[in-house]
């Protein structure tokens, strides 16, 4: 008899696994969530704030490699530098606390329990519009625009877009912008 154990510690017998009742399940969860993502969640809009200040935009910069040691990346690390700004990339640090800090996976799926640390952030577009300020305020609009079948699991397609007073940045993808997380089938169950 084949058998596996769970990450739970439980014990599953293979010996009458059939892949065909896998896929009619998989096949049937992904039609309700499909569902309920066209109904209510698609039109759903989350909103988030975040303040933020120099300091920071240095610690993001020092997080992903800002060095003293390369004299380009002075511009990041010091605040009294001429040029002080934030790497682009700082606009994901929004984006990422406006979809964990919100339910807006969780409404896709009404009635589960989703753990968003068993998912994988599988992409980002990202699309900077105008420099941001040196520190201020960010509010961040995000709404789930699609659910696509991805066989093994599916893929939520999250539009979000940002505002420190003006539109400062989106992530795009074919007209759309959105983030994709992997479903894996266990989360589905």
């Amino acid at each position: 008899m084949a058998t596996n154990c769970g990450a739970d510690g439980s014990i599953f017998d293979w010996s009458d696994f059939e892949a065909d009742d896998v896929s009619a399940t998989l096949t049937v969860a992904l039609e309700e969530m499909k569902a309920n993502a066209q109904s209510d969640s698609l039109s759903k809009v989350v909103t988030n704030s975040l303040s933020y200040d120099k300091r920071d935009i240095i610690l993001y910069s020092l997080g992903v490699g800002a060095s003293l040691d390369n004299p380009e990346d002075l511009k990041y690390l010091y605040e009294g530098h001429e040029a002080f700004s934030a790497l682009p990339t700082f606009l994901i640090i929004p984006a990422i606390t406006t979809l964990l800090g919100a339910n807006i996976i969780g409404d896709v799926f009404p009635g589960k329990d989703i753990d968003l640390t068993k998912m994988l952030h599988g992409e980002q577009y990202l699309e900077v519009i105008r420099p941001l300020e040196t520190s201020g305020e960010l509010v961040s609009k995000a709404r789930v625009v699609d659910v696509l079948d991805k066989g093994s699991g599916a893929a939520i397609l999250v539009d979000e877009v940002h505002y420190g007073g003006l539109l400062l940045q989106s992530a795009s993808f074919l007209d759309k912008a959105l983030h994709i997380i992997e479903l894996g089938s266990k989360v589905l169950r």
